[in-house]
This record gives structure tokens, sequence and C-alpha cells, in this order.
């Protein structure tokens, strides 16, 4: 194993940040990878803010499955950081080759019953216009396709950075973001086959990255990550432990994307350009949000390395070090909101003018929610490094629990503000920081208590 990829030595701000940096560049070309569809929708397409909207209808369904898929690379990578930090190499490669196989079996299951679902998922999903519908039902049976393809991407992704090796990752989402804005440009703008085109370009540039990161990795890693036909096994003793971590990872992402299509289900009851607006405001959002959950992910790795390594106040001080980082740029993030809110909704849709009103009334509709989100920015900054403890000690439970009080209350405040005031987007707003702040009391008592007795933390259930 490689002294520069072990965080359980060196300066403490020094490797969380540069273990961090490389994972908040990953997130922001990720979300670039994600807006440039949008984008190009929004100044290509015939009906741009119709085709927004299809993209923008579809996301929160196929994010449920995403999530999934993130959530068992997420769980799997917490115990693979422990027996990295341990140094037990033995273990270490029964639990990737448990990980991976035991993954692609849940990914296909998954994928083909997201197919077979797709038709009820629409019926209840309230998307009202026949054309949309279809176009929503043609992008994500698409996507669907390229779902296995995600899966090898993020569990390869998050056994390197398991590793410490956060810049190899990186270096393989750029180079898909480059291919999705470049088949984007081929198929969208030169051969206008518009949402069909986004749709091509994502399961493309995915299967590159996933066969690209795999090779490298069995090259750079060959004596963990290359395996002969006989090694290729399922060890039941990890894939317990495993299963623990990623079920209650992969359960709070559910909840938290089930949530969000509930909202979403809210928001399709109104016209096209209250859809597109929605979309474009949230991908905001999301685009500053992942950088806050990746400098949780970062301190969660961290966390988990030297929890492995018995350096138990080591562990605690990351954690206190990537708090105080995550605050710092949520502050950041807040002011370039406030400041700039107009602007970035506004790069979203092209500046023709047969469309200058439907473009004026998706930016009026935008600032009504991101005037209020705003101020709301250090919430997730908080509670991203609150359950970034959680999971770097292994209580992802916690975590899963912490989620559902907050999409609890998130949408049960946003259903009721839509029905009392019909302002989907200012009710939205509200809704979401009535849930972040009821997650904020449900986590800070139990990271306090958690915290200061040491408890899961002096814990050792590698094997």
């Amino acid at each position: 194993m490689t002294k520069k990829r072990l965080m359980t030595e060196g300066n403490i701000y020094t490797r969380l940040l540069i273990f961090a940096l490389p994972l908040v560049i990953g997130s922001i070309f990720q979300l670039t990878y994600n807006l440039f569809d949008y984008v190009v929708l929004g100044w290509f397409a015939k009906d741009p803010i119709a085709s927004q909207a299809a993209v923008g209808a579809a996301n929160p369904i196929m994010n449920i499955f995403i999530s999934l898929i993130s959530g068992l690379c997420v769980g799997a990578g917490i115990h693979t950081s422990e027996l990295f930090g341990k140094k037990d190499n033995d273990n270490l490669r029964r639990q990737i080759s448990t990980s991976i196989i035991v993954g692609l079996i849940v990914v296909v299951a998954l994928s083909l019953l997201f197919i077979a679902l797709l038709n009820p998922i629409l019926f209840i999903s309230n998307v009202s216009d026949l054309k949309l519908k279809e176009e929503v039902y043609l992008y994500l049976l698409i996507v669907s396709i390229g779902f296995i393809f995600s899966f090898i991407y993020n569990i390869y992704a998050s056994i390197l950075r398991s590793f410490g090796d956060s810049l190899s990752s990186l270096l393989f989402l750029i180079i898909s973001c480059i291919l999705n804005v470049t088949f984007n440009i081929v198929f969208v703008i030169v051969c206008k086959m518009e949402v069909l085109g986004v749709a091509l370009s994502t399961i493309i540039s995915q299967f590159i990255a996933a066969i690209s990161i795999v090779i490298y990795g069995k090259i750079k890693y060959k004596d963990i990550l290359v395996f002969k036909r006989s090694e290729y096994v399922i060890d039941k003793k990890l894939l317990k432990i495993t299963a623990s971590y990623a079920i209650a990872s992969c359960l709070q992402q559910i909840v938290l994307w089930v949530g969000k299509y509930i909202i979403s289900t809210q928001i399709n009851k109104y016209d096209y350009i209250t859809i597109a607006a929605f979309s474009s405001a949230t991908s905001i959002d999301q685009f500053f949000f992942a950088a806050a959950q990746n400098i949780g992910h970062a301190s969660a790795i961290f966390i988990a390395q030297n929890k492995g390594a018995k350096q138990y106040k080591r562990a605690k001080k990351g954690f206190l070090a990537g708090l105080s980082i995550n605050m710092v740029y949520g502050i950041i993030i807040t002011t370039i909101i406030i400041l700039f809110n107009s602007t970035l909704l506004s790069l979203f849709i092209s500046n023709d003018p047969q469309i200058q009103l439907a473009k004026d009334k998706v930016i009026t509709l935008g600032l009504e929610y991101l005037s209020i989100m705003s101020f709301l920015y250090l919430c997730p900054c908080l509670t991203n490094s609150l359950q970034s403890y959680f999971r770097g000690i292994g209580k992802l439970n916690i975590v899963f629990y912490s989620t559902a009080v907050q999409i609890f209350f998130r949408v049960s405040s946003a259903i009721l503000l839509i029905n009392l005031t019909n302002k989907p987007m200012s009710s939205t707003a509200y809704a979401t920081g009535i849930g972040w702040l009821f997650m904020i009391l449900f986590e800070l008592p139990l990271v306090i208590y958690y915290f200061k007795t040491n408890k899961e933390l002096i814990k050792d259930i590698s094997i």
C-alpha cells in the first residue's frame, strides 16, 4: 500500500483537503455533465423549454434508481476503507470481489425492474401532457440501459477513494464529462435528436468511463484489483458486514429521492414552464450541494481509515476539520447565489426573441425559489458533515433515520404549502428548510453523544 494514500498520518487539514479537492472538482464536472443536458436543449431544441421540462420530469424518477447504485457503492466503500486502514490485504481483496459480484447482480435486477415498472411510474408522476410523457418515457428507457455502466464506474471509483486515491476517479469523470459534451454536440446540435440525443450521450459516455476506470485500476493496483477467475468469490462474512452498510446507505438514498420524486409530482401538475423553472433552479441547488456532500464523504473516508488504524483521536479531529471546511464552503456558496441567482438561471435558455416571454417566466419562478434557498445553504453543509461522522464509524442506520426525518417533514410541508398557497416554487423552498431544521435537531444531539463517548468508534467489526 502506498503511504501517500493513507490518511492515518500527516497534517489533518492537508490530508483532508488533498483528498476532498478532487471529489469536489469531480462533483462540479458531474453536475456540469448533467447541466449541459439542460443547457444544450435550452439553446438548440426546437421547443427548448418543453424539452427541458421532459428531462426535468424524468430526473427525479431516474435518480431514485441511480441513488440505489450510489448507495451500494458508498456502503461497500466504508468497509473497504476500514480494511485498507488496517492493511488487511487478504480480506480487502475478498471484500472487493464480494462487492463487485453482488453489486452487478443487484443492478441488473434493478434495471429490469425499472423497465418493467416504467409505465406505472409515469402514470403516478402526474405528467399530464401526452407529448411530454412520451419524451420522458423514451429518455428513461434509454438511460436505464446505462445503469450497469454507472455501477461499474461508481464501484471502482468508490474502491479507489477507499484507498485514498480520489484523483484517479476524478480524471475519468472529467473524460466522461468531455465525452458527454461532445456527443451532445453531435446528437443534439448536429443530428437534431434533442431529448433522445441527450439520453444516448449519457449512456455512451458512461460506458467509456466504466471500461476506462476498470482497466486503469487493474494496471495501477494490480496487487489488489487483478483477480484470477477462481479468486472471484462471495465471502459470506464480509457480505454480511458490507450489506449492513450498503442497505442502510441505499435506504437513505431511496428515502431522499422518493421524497424528491413525490414533491416533483406536485410540481408536474402545473404547466411545463413551471416544471422547467423548477428543474433549472434545483439543478443549481444540486450543483452546489454536491460539493458539500463530497466534503462530507471525504471526512467519512478519513474517519473510517483512522478507525481501522485505531487512531481514534485523529478520526475525531478529522471530523471537526471536515465540518469547518464545509461551513466555510457554505458561506461562500450563499454569497454567490445571492449575488448571481438571476444570471445563473438565464444561462439555461437561449436569447431567442420568440421565447423571451417564456424565458422571463422561467427566470421569475426560479428566482422565487432561489431567493429563499440562498439563505438556507449552510444547513446541508452542516447536515452532510454530521452524517459523515456516522458514516465513518459505520452507523449508517442513523444516516437513514435522519434522512427519513428530513424527508417526512419536507414532503408533508411541501404538499400542505403548495395546496394552501398555490405557489409551488416558494412552498417547496420553505418546505426544504423545514426538513433540514428537523434533520439537524435529530442529528446534532446524537453526534455530540457519539463523539463524547467514542461509541462505535472504538470497535472492530472487520471480519
